[in-house]
This record gives C-alpha cells, structure tokens and sequence, in this order.
C-alpha cells in the first residue's frame, strides 16, 4: 500500500470513531446506558483515536 493509501484508510477509520462517539452519546442521552459506560466507552475510542493518529504520523 501507499503513503496516499493508507493515510486515506486511517482518515476513515478516525472517521468512524467519531461517529461511534455520536452513538454512545445517544445512548447516553436517551439513558439506555450509565455515565460511568459511557465514560469507558468514549475512553476507548479517544486511544484508538490517538493510536491511529500516531501510526498516521509515522507513514
């Protein structure tokens, strides 16, 4: 794969964190989940955020 490539996969796949956290926030919302799974939930998806962004530095 090339640089163009994979920054292009790595730019949807930070794409659709976002788009999870917009989900757990409904759910949050709409009280089908608790704070605190919530908060674990958006934890989750800010590391794999953050990894992705430093394997996307590294290309």
């Amino acid at each position: 794969m090339d640089k163009d490539k994979i920054n292009t996969e790595l730019d949807q796949q930070i794409e659709n964190l976002a788009y999870l956290k917009s989900l757990a926030d409904e759910y949050l919302d709409n009280e089908d989940i608790k704070p605190i799974e919530y908060l674990n939930i958006v934890a989750g998806l800010y590391k794999l955020k953050f990894d992705l962004l430093k394997i996307k530095w590294k290309v």
